[in-house]
């Protein structure tokens, strides 16, 4: 829900609002298990924020909470930096609206383009568009890549098995 004042600022009322990430964190699971939709991030100290979405809110969620995650698999994301940074316990997290799982891309852009969360990387929900490879990555992309001899037969035989199935009989 949005209100508008007089003077054109506007707030946005989530749907449920989590204080402490840190404490809440099981209700959090429970209460949004089997459910789609727009989450938001706030960081309590500085007010940063970040907005995203999902058709399995719980299970994304469950991500956040996984060191492995933020610290290895996601170490570029500013969301997962400020949760290892700061904790979660200096984290809100708010569902800012329940939504149909073919909705929340839409969604997730309104909110995007409404609020302008700083923690946010890229501007375009479910794209990549905006998001700059670090020159590590650059370079493994350009690298060389060297297959096993056995790998390349394999590769063969799949080709060779997909281009059988798609043969016209005579």
């Amino acid at each position: 829900m949005i209100i508008y004042n007089t003077s054109l600022v506007f707030t946005v009322i989530p749907m449920v609002v989590y204080s402490n990430a840190d404490t809440s964190k099981t209700q959090i699971i429970a209460e949004i298990k089997g459910k789609s939709g727009v989450y938001r991030w706030i960081n309590n100290d500085n007010g940063k924020s970040y907005i995203g979405s999902s058709v399995n809110l719980s299970a994304r969620l469950y991500r956040y909470y996984s060191l492995a995650h933020i610290t290895v698999k996601s170490k570029h994301s500013l969301i997962c930096k400020s949760l290892v940074k700061y904790g979660y316990s200096r984290f809100s997290f708010e569902i800012l609206e329940y939504c149909k799982y073919d909705e929340v891309l839409v969604r997730e852009q309104y909110y995007l383009d409404l609020l302008k969360p700083e923690y946010n990387i890229l501007s375009v929900a479910g794209s990549p568009k905006g998001y700059l490879h670090t020159e590590e990555a650059k370079l493994k992309m350009r690298g060389q890549r060297t297959l096993t001899l056995e790998h390349l037969i394999k590769i063969k035989q799949h080709i060779l098995k997909i281009n059988t199935k798609r043969a016209i009989p005579i």
